[in-house]
């Protein structure tokens, strides 16, 4: 076989593989959306399009982007004026050519095989519409990585969506590849009348609401960055956001599930915020500290004995 007919069979089968549009949405994240986009174009899956959707960054985002898009055919951008991230996933989907969807914030990353495993997973079962798989965690201020094992999620999720999120059940919108039939054509897959937080749960229970299959796959095949965002950092912005979202939520529900849903989102919220908090309101009473004040000594003193009492038992020894 010549060189040409080699080419030409390459591209046939290039033509017959499912295309994974990859949609990674960027927002002055300048120092992380190269790494972000590399780990898209380095996947093992060859037939994908990177779609860098830029929503009016005001840092260096759009240069670092113009030249990773001079560097590979695959990678195409859309500039925005700043609307937020589900407008701007919104506008990638719109161009999309993909019969899978993979969204990618500009600051996380996936796996090599990720793509590749997703299409395998989808392949066996004809019925799954979203496969997701594990995913890590790497401190941006320490450089740690590390792995916390959540619950597992169910193919019909609907209820663990409701009642655990934020409590176990967490799935970071990039750890899933999703069918583009899971929406109609024209359709939007974000909401356009929600501009809070948390959209990543609301985009979720849509999916969800709508009986979409969802398949588990046990590897850790993406990460997500932490410690990036300040308003990720505060309690209290994240859990204010949360309650937010939950009453958007609520109003696409059935009534039979609306009491029950928003008494355990607000419940487990307080809770949440509660034990983070404990600390530091133990700290800040006047109780603790005044009982702080009269104990110090005392516990510096016990301290100090047992200091002494050592140094007595080493001299003893000798």
């Amino acid at each position: 076989m010549s060189g040409r007919e080699a080419d030409s069979v390459q591209c046939n089968l290039q033509n017959m593989l499912p295309l994974i549009s990859v949609i990674v949405t960027c927002y002055n994240q300048e120092k992380f959306i190269q790494n972000a986009v590399e780990s898209v174009l380095s996947q093992s899956w060859s037939a994908l399009e990177c779609i860098i959707v830029d929503d009016g960054s005001t840092d260096g985002s759009r240069e670092v982007i113009q030249t990773l898009k001079n560097a590979d055919s695959r990678v195409r951008v859309v500039l925005q004026d700043n609307q937020g991230v589900s407008a701007a996933r919104n506008a990638g989907f719109e161009v999309a050519s993909g019969d899978m969807i993979q969204f990618l914030d500009g600051d996380d990353l996936l796996k090599t095989e990720k793509l590749s495993v997703h299409v395998q997973k989808i392949s066996d079962d004809p019925l799954c519409s979203v496969s997701f798989v594990d995913h890590d965690f790497l401190d941006m201020r320490t450089g740690h990585l590390s792995y916390f094992g959540t619950t597992r999620i169910d193919p019909e999720p609907l209820q663990q969506m409701l009642t655990q999120w934020f409590d176990g059940v967490s799935l970071p919108i990039h750890a899933g590849l999703f069918r583009r039939s899971i929406w109609a054509e024209n359709e939007k897959p974000f909401p356009v009348d929600y501009e809070g937080r948390c959209e990543d749960w609301i985009f979720l229970v849509i999916v969800a609401l709508r009986g979409a299959k969802f398949c588990g796959i046990p590897q850790v095949l993406c990460t997500y960055r932490v410690g990036v965002s300040g308003f990720t950092d505060s309690p209290l912005n994240w859990h204010v956001a949360s309650l937010h979202a939950a009453l958007y939520i609520n109003g696409k529900l059935d009534p039979v599930w609306q009491q029950i849903f928003l008494d355990s989102v607000f419940t487990r919220t307080l809770e949440r915020y509660v034990k983070l908090k404990r600390s530091e309101i133990l700290h800040s009473s006047w109780n603790w500290r005044l009982g702080n004040f009269l104990t110090s000594p005392i516990f510096f003193g016990i301290k100090l004995l047992r200091r002494l009492i050592k140094k007595f038992k080493r001299q003893g020894s000798r």
